[in-house]
């Protein structure tokens, strides 16, 4: 089964495609990059789509075997009820905490720490 399945998943801003129709699986365990997405220009809003920071104007977003977001169905999950955390790559995030402090400050913010928290 796929951790993260993108099935047709499409995003303009006026009338710029800023995602156009992209299909992606990603297993659980794997270990993916935004590289290839970065080389279409789709990376950006497409891990925004994937957060929950924007809405898609078609295609789904599936975690394991829960539907995130559906334009047919007209479903959409909300950022905090995703059980997902989001760590943007800017210095000045939390420049008083460490790259591990702040990729596991999500998982602190649901009460994880210690040993359970480096294991994720």
């Amino acid at each position: 089964m796929s951790f993260l399945r993108i099935q047709n998943l499409y995003k303009t801003f006026d009338r710029v495609v800023a995602v156009n129709h992209i299909n992606l699986e990603i297993a659980e365990g794997e270990f993916f990059t935004s590289a290839r997405l970065q080389r279409l220009r789709q990376d950006r809003p497409t891990l925004r789509m994937v957060g929950g920071l924007e809405k898609p104007d078609g295609g789904e977003i599936h975690l394991g075997d829960r539907c995130l977001v559906s334009e047919s169905r007209r479903l959409f999950i909300k950022p905090e009820k995703r059980d997902m955390g989001m760590v943007f790559q800017s210095y000045a995030l939390w420049p008083h905490m460490t790259v591990f402090e702040n990729v596991v400050y999500p998982l602190k913010l649901r009460g994880i720490k210690g040993r359970e928290a480096e294991k994720r």
